[in-house]
């Protein structure tokens, strides 16, 4: 290469030749590219290397030593020296920063989410892992850390990203924010094909019998992503009665080349099931790998575990109190038990093991609706009513609609034609997509009710209407006197499950202080929550956020130092 240019400038990017070649007295190159994080003004999707480049588009850059043989009139030895030496220390540090903190990104980083990536990058065992962090230290950016470091090197990956419907258009905003390029696969809202190369597809949509044969034929995908990957049940020792969630993404995985990447992603992922836990790691396994090769692959840290980059706590303390147990009366707590000995299954004698599971999972489902506000339950029992057929020809459900009025923000006087019609929609929306947030989970469909089990969840809706009337807002007087009223004016957040119980809730607190709170519910359409956590954040805002388990990701809610846990813990700790 006597006399051939060494270092050239290609569209304003700086390159070394790496070869030269002649072909009919015409010359091209072969250019490689120092790396872009030192030369690029910004972010650039240009391969390392560029073969069989015309020569006429390049230009010959000055090397070091030939700038210092011909400095300009007004330069010296010494200040061209000082600049290199810049140069070179500048280099130096970009070099000796593996985790990239110097890097400018449109998304303030934080040292646990760059040394995760970090770690995960320098252990190849940790192509398939689980990343368990606590609720809140963001794993949605961890995974788009992941992605964008995966992408610089090779930007052809095949990558999918499986998220409950709820979460698509937060994580789709995230990796819009990381210029990553997703596009977005759900029911209604989707801009993405199954065959584009990046998607964040809804799990809910995916597993829905419609797509289920098609989504499995999209493979093989070079990275797939599963968020909230607790829903992937597999209640059975050693496996073998998984859920259609479990299923979809144990297909997908096998359908992998060898060495692809499997991320799974929960802040509570073992659920307190062990045989449960053990399938769901097993998915981790890649093909002839021993339970043994699992070690290592679950990350998990909590907010006392975090450190900035100064190595000082992120996270201020937190003081967890003690639960309040309330009695709210003889009726209340008899209900509660009528509602267990009509859901509790039967023995393992009468019923299959995947029955007397569905059947234990409603019976559970039940208590904890029930429990949470005498609405939750009342409304449970009445989807179920829908669920079985009933009608608005029967009287007992009338009457229990008309108790629940108004429901998720319709009108006090609503007919009862329309609340039947909107509360029938959500059944079967939940059925076919499962993407209701603040209704019971999709329940498996049982036997047709027997005309003795339609007369007892008559009665049961009967009592349900007489606890309501009697104990509606006892719940929310000892919630006021204990918790709410003791913190003076600050702001708090409450959380709770069921639709009914925020609801409930909510009108209470407008009741009693002349403000309606702030609400983040399922159904709300983007532009509703923003104007939701707008007002809250606001200093003038109301001072109350009432959140079903749909505002449990994707919302800064940091204005608030304060958390109540209605019923059951959104992200137990």
């Amino acid at each position: 290469m006597n006399g051939s240019p060494i270092i050239v400038c290609r569209e304003g990017a700086l390159y070394s030749i790496l070869k030269r070649h002649e072909d009919w007295g015409i010359e091209s190159y072969d250019l490689v590219a120092p790396p872009r994080r030192f030369w690029a003004d910004k972010p650039t999707r240009r391969p390392a290397v560029e073969v069989s480049v015309d020569g006429r588009r390049i230009q010959v850059v000055p090397t070091p030593a030939q700038l210092v043989e011909a400095l300009p009139v007004d330069d010296s030895w010494q200040a061209s020296s000082k600049r290199s030496l810049a140069r070179l220390w500048a280099y130096y540090l970009l070099c000796e920063d593996p985790q990239r903190r110097m890097d400018a990104r449109p998304v303030a980083t934080l040292a646990h989410q760059v040394s995760l990536v970090h770690h995960i990058f320098q252990n190849d065992a940790l192509r398939r892992v689980l990343i368990a962090d606590e609720v809140g230290l963001g794993k949605t950016v961890e995974a788009g850390l992941l992605l964008n470091e995966l992408f610089s090197s090779k930007p052809g990956l095949r990558v999918l990203y499986l998220a409950p419907a709820r979460l698509v258009d937060n994580v789709a905003r995230e990796f819009d924010r990381l210029d990553l390029g997703f596009r977005r696969w759900k029911a209604g809202e989707s801009d993405a094909r199954l065959s584009d190369p990046r998607i964040v597809a809804s799990i809910h949509r995916a597993v829905h019998p419609r797509h289920f044969n098609d989504f499995i034929q999209t493979g093989p995908w070079d990275v797939i992503i599963v968020d909230e990957c607790h829903h992937l049940s597999d209640w059975s020792e050693g496996g073998g009665d998984p859920v259609e969630k479990f299923r979809l993404v144990r297909e997908l995985a096998s359908r992998q080349a060898r060495g692809m990447r499997l991320v799974l992603m929960s802040g509570t992922p073992h659920q307190g099931n062990p045989a449960r836990f053990k399938n769901l790691l097993n998915l981790l396994r890649g093909p002839d790998e021993e339970e043994a090769d699992l070690t290592g692959r679950v990350i998990y840290r909590t907010k006392e575990d975090i450190r900035d980059w100064r190595g000082n706590p992120l996270f201020p303390s937190r003081q967890v109190n003690e639960p309040i147990v309330l009695d709210l009366g003889l009726s209340y707590r008899t209900w509660l038990e009528n509602i267990h000995q009509f859901y509790r299954p039967a023995p393992d004698s009468v019923l299959g093991q995947a029955r007397q599971r569905a059947t234990s999972w409603r019976c559970a489902q039940a208590l904890q609706w029930a429990a949470s506000s005498p609405q939750a339950g009342l409304g449970f029992l009445v989807r179920q009513a829908i669920r079985n057929r009933w009608t608005l020809r029967d009287s007992v459900l009338a009457e229990a609609l008309a108790s629940l009025r108004p429901y998720r923000n319709g009108p006090p006087d609503e007919k009862l034609e329309q609340i039947f019609a909107r509360i029938g929609a959500e059944v079967r929306r939940q059925v076919a997509e499962g993407d209701i947030e603040d209704i019971e989970d999709e329940l498996p469909d049982g036997e047709r009710q027997s005309e003795e089990e339609r007369t007892a969840m008559e009665a049961l809706i009967h009592e349900g209407i007489r606890v309501l009337r009697q104990a509606a807002n006892e719940k929310w007087r000892v919630l006021k006197e204990q918790v709410l009223d003791p913190a003076g004016d600050e702001k708090i957040v409450l959380f709770a499950q069921p639709i009914e119980t925020v609801t409930a809730l909510a009108h209470y607190l407008e009741e009693v202080t002349g403000e309606r709170p702030a609400i983040i519910m399922g159904g709300q359409s983007d532009l509703e929550r923003r104007a939701e956590e707008d007002r809250f954040r606001k200093r003038a805002g109301p001072r109350f956020l009432v959140s079903s388990r749909a505002g449990g990701e994707g919302i800064n809610l940091q204005v608030a130092r304060r958390l109540v846990h209605v019923d059951v813990p959104w992200n137990p700790m």
